[in-house]
C-alpha cells in the first residue's frame, strides 16, 4: 500500500492556538470475502494510524473516510448483521478494554489504536443494534480509547441496502478545545442533519464520504468548499479513493479559506495534515494565495454526467470586449448576471429553478445561477485547455430573488476544479452577490448553488 503525506503547516501562532489533524483519501482494497475485506482493510488503517503518528509530531485527530472498512453493496443482510458492530450503549465505554464477545474486533483494535498513539480517530462502520437494524455510522475515539461519538447516517441512498436512517444531530468536545459536528456524505445536502450543531456554536465539522462526483457544479472537493464558505466552519472532509467510478476528494477547510484539497482519477491513498486554527478571527484574515497544497489530476476520473437540468444561455460570439449585463429567469426565479471578457466562446449564462432527480434517492429542489465554461452543448465534460485562455474583467453574479429558507452556495471554480484566491472574489451570503476583484482568467464556473429544501421529493 502505497501512502502519501501532504503536511501543511502554519507559522506565527502559537501551539496553543492550534490543532494538528490528518484527514485521509482511502484506496479500500477489495478481497474475497467480507471477512477478508474487514482483516486487509483494517490492517491498511492501522498501519496508516501507525505512520502518520510516527512521521509527524504530536497529532490530535484522524479522519477516515466512508464506506472504505467494512461497506460494499453487494453484501446480503444476513452478511452486513455478522460483521456489523454492536456499539456501546454509553460514552465511558473504552473498547479496547472490553472483551470481543462484547464489542467487534475490529472496534476494539482501533480504540486500542488511539489509546497507544494518544489520537482521537473517527472511521465510518455499519452499526447493528439488538433488534436487528443496520445503520451507517460514524464513531470517534478519544486518546484513552474510548467511544466518545457515534452519529448515524440520515440520509443513505438505494445503493446501501438495509441500511435505516438515522434521525440524531451529532458534537462532541475535544481535550484540545474543539467542538466537532459529524455528517455523512449525503447529508450534506439536507440542513437538518447539522443544524443544531450550528446553533450551538460548534467549531469544526468531520464528513466522511464516498462521494461521486458530477460536472459541472457537485465535484466532491466544490462541494466540501461551498458548504465551508457559506457556514464559515472548519471542514474535514475525507474521501473514498476510485477515480474509475468517479469517486475521489478530500480536503481540510475552514470558512472561505482552504488549507488542501485533493481530487484525483489516479486511484491511491493520500494523507493531508494540517495545523489547524481555533481563533474564528484567524479563520476569517486567512487568505488563499497559493494552490501549492491543492493537488487535482482529472486524467482517468470518471465524473457523473446525467446532472444537472438548466437553461443554458450562451454568449454571442460579438459580445467580447463588451460590458453585459442580463436579469435572467426561470420559474419565479431570477439572477443578475455582469461579464467583460475578451473572448466568449463556449461561455454561457445558466439559471434553474425546480426539482432534479438525484439516482436512489428521488427529486431535490435546486435554485442555480451562474457563468459557466462549457466545450460542448451539454456541458457535462471538463473544457479543453483551449477554453481558459480568456480574461474576465468584469464577473459579478446576484441573486435577485431568493427563496424564505433556501441556501445558497458559492459556487466558484478555476480550469481542472483548482479554487480561485480568496483575494479575487467577494460574496456575502446576506445580499448573495459573487463579485471578481481582479483580472482573472481560467474560470470554469462563477455562480450559486442553491438547495429550496421545501420542494423536496424524497423516495
Amino acid at each position: 500500500m502505497n501512502i502519501e503525506l501532504l503536511i501543511i503547516l502554519i507559522f506565527g501562532v502559537i501551539a496553543s492556538a492550534t490543532y494538528k489533524v490528518a484527514v485521509i483519501e482511502y484506496l479500500r482494497e477489495v478481497y474475497n470475502g467480507f471477512e477478508a475485506n474487514i482483516k486487509h482493510n483494517l490492517d491498511n488503517y492501522l498501519k496508516i494510524i501507525d505512520n502518520i503518528v510516527n512521521e509527524t509530531q504530536k497529532l490530535d485527530l484522524i479522519v477516515f473516510p466512508e464506506g472504505t472498512l467494512v461497506f460494499q453493496p453487494s453484501y446480503t443482510k444476513e452478511e452486513l448483521l455478522k460483521h456489523a458492530a454492536r456499539l456501546p450503549i454509553d460514552n465511558a465505554t473504552i473498547p479496547c478494554l472490553e472483551t470481543v464477545e462484547t464489542t467487534s474486533s475490529y472496534v476494539q483494535k482501533l480504540s486500542c489504536s488511539s489509546k497507544t498513539h494518544n489520537v482521537y480517530i473517527s472511521v465510518n462502520i455499519i452499526e447493528k443494534t439488538d433488534s436487528g437494524e443496520l445503520f451507517n455510522a460514524n464513531i470517534v475515539f478519544d486518546r484513552q480509547g474510548r467511544l466518545v461519538s457515534k452519529y448515524r447516517k440520515m440520509y443513505p441512498l438505494a445503493g446501501e441496502k438495509f441500511i435505516s436512517s438515522g434521525n440524531t444531530v451529532e458534537y462532541f468536545q475535544t481535550d484540545f478545545g474543539v467542538t466537532f459536528g459529524v455528517f455523512i456524505c449525503f447529508d450534506i445536502f439536507f440542513k437538518n442533519a447539522y443544524t443544531d450543531a450550528l446553533d450551538e456554536n460548534v467549531d469544526a465539522f468531520i464528513f466522511p464520504s464516498y462521494w461521486y462526483s458530477e460536472l459541472p457544479y457537485l465535484s466532491s472537493t466544490q462541494m466540501q468548499k461551498m458548504w465551508a464558505s457559506l457556514h464559515g466552519k472548519t471542514l474535514l472532509a475525507s474521501g473514498g479513493s476510485n477515480g474509475n467510478t468517479g469517486t475521489s476528494g478530500s480536503g481540510i477547510y475552514s470558512g472561505s479559506y482552504s488549507y488542501a484539497s485533493y481530487l484525483s482519477g489516479t486511484t491511491n491513498t493520500k494523507v493531508l495534515i494540517a495545523n489547524l486554527t481555533k481563533s474564528s478571527e484567524s479563520k476569517q484574515n486567512k487568505k488563499h494565495k497559493t494552490q501549492s497544497n491543492h493537488s487535482r489530476d482529472l486524467n482517468n476520473f470518471n465524473f457523473i454526467t446525467k446532472r444537472p437540468e438548466m437553461i443554458k444561455y450562451p454568449l454571442n460570439q460579438n459580445d467580447a470586449h463588451k460590458d453585459i449585463e442580463e436579469t435572467l429567469c426561470h420559474n419565479e426565479f431570477c439572477c443578475n448576471f455582469k461579464v467583460d471578457v475578451n473572448d466568449t466562446s463556449g461561455l454561457v449564462f445558466t439559471i434553474y429553478n425546480g426539482l432534479q432527480p438525484f439516482i436512489g434517492f428521488g427529486k431535490l429542489g435546486i435554485q442555480l445561477c451562474a457563468v459557466l465554461q462549457c466545450e460542448d452543448t451539454n456541458c457535462f465534460k471538463m473544457p479543453s485547455d483551449e477554453y481558459f485562455q480568456k480574461n474576465f474583467k468584469v464577473l459579478e453574479v446576484k441573486v435577485v430573488n431568493a427563496t424564505v429558507g433556501a441556501d445558497y452556495y458559492p459556487n466558484i471554480a478555476l480550469k481542472t476544479l483548482f479554487f480561485m484566491p480568496t483575494e479575487n472574489y467577494s460574496w456575502t451570503g446576506t445580499n448573495l452577490h459573487l463579485k471578481l476583484l481582479q483580472e482573472t482568467a481560467g474560470i470554469y464556473t462563477f455562480g450559486f448553488y442553491g438547495r429550496n429544501y421545501k420542494i423536496d421529493e424524497i423516495q
